[in-house]
């Protein structure tokens, strides 16, 4: 379940630079393919060090997963717990 679920977030960041980067990604034929895994892990460790986002919210939220996807559940959670306190810093969400 939760490999489907970082396949799926992943591709879905992915289109925001499909025209810009080419990161030669070829996806497994399925979700649960038993190279998936593998093969997310590699394509969110290359994606981590050039990804950009201008919007801070949706930049928090695809770096957590990008990491979720890569492995390092440490800044993982550092990256949530920075959306956490983004959000609650909002007028009205006290």
């Amino acid at each position: 379940m939760m490999r489907s679920l970082f396949f799926f977030l992943v591709l879905a960041l992915l289109q925001s630079w499909a025209a810009a980067q080419d990161f030669e990604f070829h996806a497994p034929p399925s979700a649960g393919d038993p190279t998936t895994s593998a093969v997310m892990r590699d394509l969110a460790e290359r994606i981590l060090p050039v990804y950009q986002e201008d919007n801070p919210e949706r930049y928090l939220a695809n770096l957590s997963t990008l990491q979720l996807a890569a492995g390092n559940y440490t800044a993982a959670h550092a990256s949530r717990q920075s959306l956490r306190d983004n959000a609650l810093s909002l007028p009205g969400l006290h």
